[in-house]
């Protein structure tokens, strides 16, 4: 979006022209969520994540020299959202492969904040940038094109699809996962064809997550996309300025990521099941983010304190999401965690397209800014909010029948695991935390 607004005074670009190249990124990576959860299955986690960090590195690289090319550096966005379309579907598969019941939270919370981390760097230096640097949107390209490399390079040294492939691990600590994982042993390999397509369309579970999924990343979106121009717009601040204090919330976010895990095992120890601690996790998260939410949007435009505690305290409440809906994603079928991952994350992708629309919708035809935020505000606390609802009452994260082993005599045992390495995705046959 940064990029965007500086370009759009150096080319001239209609309001049409400029909600185009922001939409670019979102219709290549909705449209390359299922084929790549379905690519992560042929060829193995660790080849397409390769593929797709070394892709969408060159494509933004290219995408420097065609932006007085409008159509081609429409096209190249689109292309790099497309390549970024199955990352998450990888990330969850991979976290599946390697962790633990009693850890599984604890990762996918932790690695979430590699997001957060970008957003912290991106935003106070992209600012500075556009407002002070002649070209200054280059250089944000270019160091999206360095961060994407080094990415690249420490994916394809580190990590690998299953732990018995990974030769960075003792046989120790091989062992400890495998048996973890796979209690009652490892299943034979997953492949396209023995996928159960039909259960899995079929399975209600599969849209209660996703309804949760729009949800809360219907609030994401509303920061990712809008926090920095909220600020600019809302509080009549520099472009800088808006950049370094729209990080402060994401680090409110990254701290309480590592920090509320803590919280999870404490409901586990208390003997709450595995569904209601992802149920009351949910919960938390769209209460309190939703709630805080609508606060900021009746703020007056004088408090600039006040509004970044209330978008802090908005942000704090993703982590319980994430330890909610998010986890569950993995737990209701392990095996199956990058395709499912894949077809919910449509599900959040499109908010994104719909919070995009709302926001300028009301910017666009309100002449009263604060009534624009305060309407965009209250619309996506109240979507977000009454969509994971729907999660908090019907959701499920026991493992579902079609997700199990279809032949427990092909099981492989776990010691035997280690032996047979596989490049396609694990299940895991009971799951308890």
């Amino acid at each position: 979006a940064l990029v965007v607004d500086n370009l759009t005074q150096q080319f001239d670009w209609d309001e049409k022209k400029q909600n185009y190249l922001l939409l670019a990124f979102n219709i290549g990576y909705t449209i390359g969520h299922i084929p790549g959860g379905l690519l992560s299955i042929k060829y193995g986690p660790r080849v397409l994540m390769i593929f797709c960090l070394l892709s969408s590195t060159i494509l933004t690289a290219v995408s420097i020299a065609a932006t007085s090319y409008f159509w081609l550096f429409f096209t190249l966005r689109a292309l790099i959202g497309l390549s970024n379309g199955p990352l998450f579907a990888i990330i969850h598969q991979t976290i599946a492969n390697y962790a633990p019941a009693e850890e599984r939270t604890f990762l996918l919370l932790f690695t979430h904040t590699g997001t957060i981390i970008s957003l912290v760097v991106t935003f106070p230096l992209g600012g500075y940038l556009v407002q002070y640097v002649p070209d200054g949107w280059k250089y944000i390209f270019y160091m999206t094109v360095v961060f994407g490399f080094i990415s690249f390079i420490l994916w394809t040294v580190f990590v690998y699809s299953e732990p018995e492939q990974n030769h960075w691990m003792s046989d120790e600590e091989k062992n400890y996962v495998v048996k973890s994982v796979y209690p009652n042993g490892k299943p034979p390999k997953k492949t396209i064809s023995n996928i159960p397509f039909r259960r899995i369309f079929s399975s209600p579970h599969l849209y209660i997550l996703s309804c949760a999924h729009f949800g809360k990343a219907f609030i994401l979106y509303l920061n990712l996309f809008g926090v920095v121009k909220f600020l600019f717009s809302y509080y009549d601040l520099t472009r800088p300025m808006a950049g370094n204090l729209a990080v402060i919330p994401f680090l409110i976010d990254f701290v309480f990521q590592l920090i509320y895990p803590s919280f999870v095992k404490i409901m586990k120890n208390k003997g709450m099941k595995l569904t209601n601690i992802r149920r009351v996790n949910t919960f938390i998260g769209a209460l309190g983010s939703s709630f805080f939410l609508l606060i900021a949007g009746f703020l007056p435009c004088t408090n600039i304190s006040a509004g970044i505690i209330v978008l802090s305290l908005s942000l704090l409440f993703l982590p319980p999401y994430n330890a909610g809906y998010y986890t569950a994603i993995i737990e209701f079928a392990p095996q199956y965690s990058d395709i499912n991952m894949a077809i919910i994350n449509v599900s959040g992708s499109f908010s994104g397209v719909v919070q995009r629309y709302i926001t300028a919708l009301f910017v666009g035809n309100l002449s009263d800014i604060r009534l624009a935020y305060r309407y965009s505000f209250i619309m996506t606390a109240v979507i977000s909010f009454s969509l994971s609802m729907i999660f908090v009452i019907f959701g499920t994260a026991d493992l579902q029948p079609w997700a199990k082993s279809p032949n427990q005599n092909e099981i492989t045992s776990a010691p035997k695991a280690l032996e047979n390495s596989s490049l396609e995705s694990p299940t895991v046959e009971k799951n308890k935390e």
